[in-house]
């Protein structure tokens, strides 16, 4: 569990991207997916952090769109309980999910809103679309609004993820400058190198580090030409992985790694996917000894052993 004070709190296990842009639960899911509106009753009654889908300060159209099936091949299930995705950044923009975002908290949920700046259109508008979102939503969600997740990992948007370390730098800073009580969980990706976390934690710039995004098809599997995405219009090489092999060979050896780098605070998701991983990232007899966990694929795919993990969790049995 991350400990902030005054009852702030990211729980020892969080649900993330799943419940949709409010953090409250995605109508579409409860209808199309089986499970999918039990899992939003047990985050609810558990009291589970829930970290919102990435927003965007303007409205932003990626491949996804809500009212067009033929749109929906872009996040698929793939093998070994995974998720495969190229979903693009579709949102209503920040004024709309700021609305959700309060709709949620109002009926209980705990929230940490997800930002997502857009590097590729140029630091100053990332830094400002950053600067506005988050005024915007301290306006909107005043006492609510504490913490906040900014995903600099996301590997279906146009740029590279890698090539945006000193950015992401410059625009923590200018974050950190703007809103100093702010707490600011950042997300990175498997291509990020451990100097990035470093020194957001020796400029005093993060509170906490989420490790990892969901990892490139081509990095998983060598070449992008083999995913079923490929050469699909939007579609950013193969898209990305999610759940299944990537606890094993890239999350907990990123993680790991992680632990040694850095003293932050570390939020680890990226394929934990059942009992076995969640104590191995927990039990501090391990090396990693991350303070929390995040999960998005497993709810999804497996509901009921998901539900499981979160009753545990409230109850106080995983360190266990």
């Amino acid at each position: 569990m991350m400990d902030f004070g005054q009852d702030r709190i990211i729980t020892d296990v969080a649900v993330s991207t799943l419940l949709g842009h409010g953090g409250g639960g995605d109508w579409k899911m409860k209808l199309a997916v089986p499970g999918y509106s039990d899992v939003c009753e047990r985050v609810l009654e558990t009291g589970a952090t829930t970290i919102t889908k990435s927003g965007t300060y303007p409205p932003w159209q990626g491949i996804w769109k809500d009212f067009d099936p033929r749109t929906w091949w872009c996040v698929q299930d793939h093998k070994d309980d995974s998720m495969l995705n190229s979903y693009g950044l579709t949102n209503s923009g920040a004024l709309v999910n700021a609305q959700l975002i309060l709709n949620a908290f109002r009926a209980g949920y705990k929230v940490t809103p997800n930002i997502s700046p857009q590097f590729h259109l140029g630091l100053e508008t990332a830094i400002n679309q950053a600067i506005l979102t988050i005024a915007l939503y301290k306006e909107v969600l005043k006492d609510f609004f504490w913490c906040v997740e900014i995903n600099i990992s996301c590997g279906n948007t146009k740029g590279k993820v890698v090539d945006n370390v000193e950015s992401a730098i410059k625009l923590a800073a200018a974050v950190r400058a703007a809103f100093p009580w702010l707490k600011v969980i950042y997300k990175v990706n498997y291509d990020h190198p451990y100097e990035l976390s470093q020194e957001l934690e020796t400029k005093q710039l993060a509170d906490a580090i989420h490790a990892i995004n969901s990892v490139r098809y081509e990095k998983v599997y060598g070449s992008p030409y083999t995913s079923p995405l490929y050469g699909k219009e939007g579609v950013n090489g193969g898209g990305s992985v999610s759940g299944g092999e990537i606890f094993d060979r890239f999350s907990f050896p990123y993680t790991k790694g992680l632990r040694k780098a850095i003293k932050l605070r570390i939020l680890m998701g990226g394929g934990i996917s059942c009992m076995d991983h969640v104590k191995m990232c927990l039990n501090e007899c391990i090396d990693i000894r991350t303070d929390s966990l995040s999960v998005c694929t497993w709810p999804k795919r497996k509901s009921k052993s998901a539900i499981d993990l979160l009753t545990k969790s409230w109850v106080g049995t995983l360190r266990s």
